[in-house]
C-alpha cells in the first residue's frame, strides 16, 4: 500500500508526505478488533482514527497534525462510508487501500482470507445479487465466498475512487479480476 500512495500522491499537486505516509502505516491499527467482533459493530475506521490520533499525540505530534492523521485513518473504509475523506491524503489513503484489494494482488488475498474464514470457494448467486453496490458488515464467513466478495465490493471499487491515477490503475486491475471470475464461474458450472 505505500508504495500505491507513493505513486498516487506523485500523480497529485501538493501533498503531506508526512500525513499521508504515517495514514497508511496506520490505517488498520484497530483492524484485529473488528476481526474478533463478532457482533460487527467495531468499526476499525472509527476505532482506528481514536487510537491513531492518541499515539501520535502521546509521541509529541502536533495535535492539528495527529487529527489530520486521524481523518484520513477514519475516512479509509469502503463499508462505512460515515464520512467522506476530505484532503488529498485521504483521498490518496482511500484509493490506495482499495487499489490494493484490486488485480492479481486482490484475488489472491481473497482467497488467502477465505481459506483462513472457512469460506466456501464458490457460491453462485441469485439473480440480482449485489446490482445495488451493498456491501454488509459478513457475519457468517461460511455462507460467503471470493466470487461474491468480487460482486459486492470490488466491481464497484473503481466507481468510488477519488484520484485519476487511481481511477486508471483500477481498470487496469480490475480487467484481470473479471476476466479471472468468469473463468472461474465458467470452471465451476462446466
Amino acid at each position: 500500500m505505500y508504495r500505491l500512495a507513493e505513486r498516487l500522491a506523485g500523480a497529485q499537486g501538493k501533498v503531506d508526505g508526512d500525513i499521508l505516509f504515517t495514514s497508511v502505516i496506520l490505517h488498520d491499527i484497530a483492524r484485529k478488533e473488528e476481526d474478533m467482533d463478532t457482533s460487527g459493530q467495531t468499526d476499525h475506521a472509527l476505532l482506528g482514527a481514536q487510537r491513531a490520533e492518541r499515539l501520535l499525540i502521546g509521541r509529541g505530534w502536533d495535535p492539528e497534525r495527529a487529527a489530520r492523521v486521524a481523518q484520513c485513518v477514519r475516512t479509509h473504509r469502503y463499508r462505512s462510508r460515515a464520512e467522506a475523506p476530505q484532503t488529498i491524503e485521504a483521498k490518496i489513503l482511500f484509493d490506495a487501500d482499495k487499489l490494493d484489494c484490486l488485480g492479481a494482488v486482490g484475488v489472491g488475498r481473497m482467497f488467502m482470507l477465505s481459506g483462513q474464514y472457512g469460506e466456501q470457494l464458490y457460491i453462485e448467486p441469485s439473480a440480482g445479487f449485489g446490482e445495488d453496490g451493498a456491501a454488509p458488515h459478513i457475519l457468517n464467513f461460511a455462507q460467503y465466498s471470493p466470487n461474491l466478495e468480487y460482486l459486492l465490493k470490488m466491481r464497484h471499487i473503481p466507481n468510488v475512487l477519488f484520484t485519476d491515477a487511481a481511477r486508471e490503475l483500477a481498470g487496469e486491475r480490475m480487467a484481470r479480476m473479471d476476466r479471472f471470475f468468469n473463468e472461474l464461474r465458467q470452471e465451476i458450472l462446466e
